[in-house]
């Protein structure tokens, strides 16, 4: 060699690709082969997991709120024409009272006094997230006209 210098021989090594050969066979006998390598592979896991990823996250979104109703109790009968409501949602929820929008706490407890009338008073309690389902408690109180049920409410228990 001139020169003289130490010259470093450098080869390609080529590897084989590993890759899944299929066998099919159309309506007419011909016989197709389909070879699955790594990219393709890696392609469509990374699809399954992208449809996955926006799949649960679509769920989230549209899947109503949480929401517990601490008082009243169902059934509660009471003298008292003046109850207080008194629940939990998830932060950032729409809570309605027979349809009212109420103010909910940043922890999304929420409270409100309600003053009903005697008999039976139906209270129908939503939350929902801005694009969710709704998600509905109802409760019945009963309210008492002195020392007997008044009305419809006699019927009820």
């Amino acid at each position: 060699r001139a020169g003289g210098g130490n010259h470093l021989c450098t080869r390609r090594l080529a590897l084989p690709i590993p890759s899944l050969k299929l066998h099919r066979h159309n309506a007419h006998g011909t016989l197709y082969h389909f070879r699955m390598t790594i990219g393709r592979i890696a392609g469509i896991l990374f699809s399954v997991a992208f449809l996955g990823y926006f799949g649960i996250q679509f769920s989230t979104l549209t899947h109503a709120p949480s929401l517990e109703l601490y008082s009243p109790t169902q059934g509660l009968i009471t003298s008292s024409k003046s109850i207080e409501i008194a629940g939990k949602t998830l932060p950032g929820a729409l809570v309605k009272i027979n349809n009212a929008q109420i103010p909910i706490n940043q922890d999304g407890s929420f409270s409100k006094r309600l003053v009903l009338g005697n008999g039976v008073n139906k209270l129908v309690i939503e939350a929902k997230k801005r694009y969710s389902r709704v998600r509905t408690i109802a409760r019945d109180v009963f309210i008492l006209d002195g020392e007997k049920l008044s009305g419809t409410a006699r019927t009820g228990i």
